[in-house]
């Protein structure tokens, strides 16, 4: 059973987590205000230093919370339940171009549910990746007008009261 993310978003931003008949959990990686949110694959890494304590969810999109595999979604949301952002993340090898659609149709799968917080897309890559010649790509001009988008090498680490 796909998870109803309106159930869930909103009894996570009310703090209170209870298993819904309309919600499996088995999408919801965390839910607290730990200091430091961590998500890796294969070499690449997604950090974020929870600095003002905010309540944050992490859920796992690809396989949990959409569970189509017919459905292009990104990998991982983080919800700042606090502070009202979605972080959209996807870990990539070279494809960014196919990065790019994942986390565009991710949020436009969730727009409603989300439709109060700010927007973030990271995408963390192998090395290997030619990003130079992103900006110019019509899926990266698309999630630009969404979400602050942000993509790096092998890792990306940044602090929640910076974004």
């Amino acid at each position: 059973m796909e998870c109803n993310r309106k159930v869930c978003f909103r009894e996570l931003i009310n703090k209170n987590p209870v298993m819904s008949s309309s919600c499996n959990r088995d999408c919801l990686i965390s839910f607290d205000d730990r200091k430091n949110i961590s998500i890796s694959e294969n070499r690449k890494k997604y950090l974020l230093h929870n600095d003002l304590s905010n309540y944050i969810a992490v859920f796992h999109v690809d396989g949990a919370m959409v569970q189509d595999k017919n459905t292009i979604k990104c990998d991982n949301l983080v919800l700042d339940t606090t502070g009202m952002k979605a972080i959209f993340v996807e870990l990539k090898g070279t494809d960014l171009a196919h990065a790019l659609q994942q986390i565009n149709q991710t949020i436009d799968m969730m727009k409603e549910d989300i439709h109060n917080c700010n927007k973030y897309a990271r995408i963390v890559t192998s090395n290997r990746t030619n990003v130079p010649n992103i900006r110019a790509n019509p899926e990266y001009i698309k999630l630009y007008k969404k979400a602050n988008v942000k993509v790096s090498a092998n890792l990306i680490e940044e602090k929640i009261s910076s974004l």
